[in-house]
């Protein structure tokens, strides 16, 4: 188990080695709610969140899995965000941060 595997309201990648799969599982704790999930990717990365849209009821939990794939070689940090709108309202955010970024180029010769 490693740091990405926690549930924690945000999500740090110190070495992104091509790609990645993260799971979070959210908990409504207020009314029924449909949500329509948004992303901002850091810099030199592409990611993707499924599902895109979810029904959750009050007290129950969604699971989200998110993929991140680098498409650029860089040391430097960057981040992102992962919003969740409510159609009550509610907006919810998870920052990301992806300190190191590592793509997989292959030469001929």
């Amino acid at each position: 188990m490693n740091g990405t595997d926690l549930n924690l309201p945000s999500i740090t990648i110190v070495k992104l080695n091509q790609s990645s799969i993260v799971m979070r599982t959210v908990t409504n704790i207020a009314d029924n709610e449909t949500y329509s999930v948004g992303c901002s990717a850091p810099y030199g990365v592409s990611m993707s969140v499924t599902p895109t849209r979810f029904f959750i009821a009050s007290g129950q939990r969604q699971n989200l899995t998110i993929f991140f794939n680098a498409i650029m070689n860089s040391p430097a940090p960057s981040f992102g965000r992962i919003r969740l709108y409510g159609n009550l309202g509610h907006v919810s955010s998870v920052p990301l941060s992806v300190i190191q970024k590592i793509t997989f180029n292959m030469t001929t010769l």
